[in-house]
């Protein structure tokens, strides 16, 4: 967890100098060691280009993480994607 807060505070620079790669490396470390808020937020800075080149891919993989870790919001997310998926799926056909 502390890897996890630690990755916070130089994402958003809170009592230390903001710090992109460090708080990717922090992240990565708290996903590892199985903080889903993590892999949710290396999701997010993937899929928004916060701080990194948007990566849609690699957004993917960290979101299937965070689902894997039970992250409830990621779970959503997920979800809705697939069910957007089927229906535009379903109309094509």
């Amino acid at each position: 967890m502390a890897e996890y807060l630690l990755g916070i505070f130089c994402l958003e620079g809170i009592g230390v100098e903001k710090n992109i790669r460090e708080a990717l490396k922090c992240f990565h470390l708290a996903k590892n060691a199985g903080i889903g808020d993590a892999a949710f937020i290396l999701f997010e800075m993937y899929n928004y280009g916060i701080g990194v080149p948007i990566d849609k891919i690699q957004s993917i993989q960290f979101l299937n993480e965070a689902v894997d870790l039970h992250h409830e919001k990621a779970i959503y997310i997920r979800n809705a994607l697939i069910e957007n998926f089927d229906l535009n799926s379903n109309r094509e056909g």
